[in-house]
């Protein structure tokens, strides 16, 4: 008999039967006893890279400035804008930000 880890209990290999982690249930005793015999079930599969589009919302959500854009309309856009932006240094700052939400929005595409 062989088993393998899964993410909450174990799975019996020869028939795939999910064995959850709760001493009331004979298979889990059966596991229990099998380990302590010296024996090692195979390890857990690794979870899965994260996809492209989990990557650029994770991104998005840690960048504060693009969340701060979600959550406005176009006019509140422009009112910040013509509010906070008269430097070159706010320009620049401004375009770096844009150029991150749009290389977001162009993988979508």
């Amino acid at each position: 008999m062989s088993y393998k880890l899964v993410t909450i209990g174990v799975m019996r290999i020869a028939d795939g039967a999910f064995i959850p982690p709760d001493n009331r249930n004979s298979d889990w005793r059966i596991y229990q006893k099998w380990v302590a015999d010296g024996n090692t079930p195979l390890p857990k599969d690794p979870d899965p890279l994260p996809t492209q589009d989990e990557i650029d919302a994770t991104t998005a959500k840690q960048y504060g400035k693009l969340v701060a854009l979600k959550g406005m309309t176009p006019a509140q856009v422009q009112a910040w804008v013509d509010a906070n932006i008269s430097t070159l240094a706010d320009v620049k700052n401004a375009l770096k930000t844009l150029a991150i939400a749009a290389s977001i929005l162009a993988r979508r595409i």
